[in-house]
């Protein structure tokens, strides 16, 4: 396969072309990154017959090869979603968007695109589009972008049908959705990821999905990640992950993302109200975030996210970092580990950020009235980070107001 590389830099663009004998986006990444990250810091870099991109010059504090998210390029075909109904594809195929009715409803513009062997965009107006027939599932290898007219304006509501909203699980599936809000979803507790992922799930190694501008809120899960369960590659920028929840007798992990393995890279995001809530007798771990594999976090903010036990450990009231992590410029503020409803004895680590792991490097972090809390015989430990193992290099912190107490 031979590329047609484009990119724009602080030492300004240029472009080559270079055989790659790869078959997946990924690779394809990665040889682009390869090639040119010595050029400077990468503003925009673009690919025939993937685009792919970083974050803008100003915020390029992290730039590595998963930092690089991609879209095809090739010309989609458009469906303009023009019912609110849930309804399916009379036949999906022949590139005609059309439920029994005649009109293009969300889930027959997912199945018609499905069946393409194209890159489709889905565009959808100022409405609320429940999902009452359940998961919408994104299966496409060629690249489906879902588009709304903003997060405020444009809402998937997973609420009714007591599933997930999007669900990504067929092999090399990819899709991008932009400017709307996903709410309400609940992890189903069979198949594929059981009891995981509220609202989102990127089943496989090999899917990849990107979130621009998007809310991911209300999703609820009795295992991981209460908003997102990603086992594949994930971009998320310019969003916010929002009052989604894991509450489980047993361990509950990532409030808002369990990021089990593959690749996660988030900027400019904002983590607010999420919470990991243990109530039986193992753990809770990471309010807002549960990174298992490899993390980077360039900018947002974590605000007020809990981590919360009733007889075990409490860990990373926003963050639990079980690997190599990167976080730039991100602001920690009300974050809590501590105790649930009736307490026995409880341990708390990590009010903002609990990591366990070699390796990792903290920039320009603001870490700020944050607290870790036990009671009974447990204890309590770094009111705004336990570095609990492993060498972290914190670089330019500004770490004050976390408290770390006893009940």
């Amino acid at each position: 396969m031979r590329l047609a590389v484009t990119f724009a830099s602080n030492k300004g663009s240029t472009m080559e072309t270079f055989d790659a004998i790869v078959s997946s986006a990924k690779l394809i990444r990665r040889e682009v990154v390869r090639r040119f990250l010595s050029v400077g810091t990468v503003a925009v870099v673009t690919v025939s017959p993937v685009l792919v991109a970083t974050s803008s010059a100003a915020n390029a504090l992290v730039v590595s090869k998963a930092a690089i998210a991609p879209h095809l390029t090739a010309a989609p075909l458009t469906f303009v979603v023009n019912t609110t109904f849930d309804t399916t594809d009379i036949s999906p195929g022949n590139t005609k968007c059309l439920d029994n009715s005649g009109k293009c409803s969300l889930r027959a513009a997912v199945e018609e695109a499905n069946a393409l062997t194209r890159p489709v965009l889905i565009k959808l107006a100022s409405a609320t589009y429940p999902t009452t027939l359940g998961a919408l599932n994104l299966a496409s290898q060629y690249g489906i972008t879902i588009s709304g007219n903003g997060s405020a304006a444009t809402k998937i509501d997973a609420s009714v049908a007591s599933d997930r909203a999007i669900f990504l699980s067929a092999q090399d599936a990819t899709a991008v959705i932009s400017n709307l809000t996903i709410s309400g979803g609940t992890a189903l507790s069979g198949g594929l990821a059981a009891d995981d992922g509220g609202n989102i799930v990127v089943a496989k190694a090999t899917d990849s999905l990107t979130l621009n501008s998007v809310v991911v809120s209300h999703g609820t899960s009795s295992s991981n990640g209460g908003g997102i369960y990603n086992n594949g590659a994930m971009w998320i920028n310019n969003s916010t992950i929002s009052s989604n929840s894991v509450t489980s007798q047993y361990q509950a992990s990532g409030g808002g993302i369990y990021q089990d393995a593959g690749t996660l890279v988030v900027s400019k995001t904002n983590f607010a109200n999420n919470s990991a809530i243990g109530t039986g007798n193992d753990k809770s771990q990471g309010g807002a975030l549960y990174s298992n594999r490899g993390t980077e976090i360039v900018g947002g903010s974590f605000t007020n996210n809990s981590a919360l036990s009733t007889k075990n450990t409490a860990a990373g009231g926003a963050l639990f970092l079980s690997q190599q992590t990167s976080i730039a410029g991100a602001t920690f503020t009300g974050n809590t580990a501590g105790p649930f409803i009736s307490p026995t004895n409880v341990t708390a680590y990590g009010g903002a950020i609990f990591s366990c792991y070699g390796g990792s490097l903290f920039s320009h972090l603001i870490v700020t009235h944050n607290s870790a809390t036990s009671v009974g015989s447990g204890n309590a430990f770094g009111g705004g980070i336990d570095i609990d193992c492993g060498a972290t290099i914190l670089s330019s912190p500004t770490i004050s107001h976390n408290t770390v107490s006893a009940l």
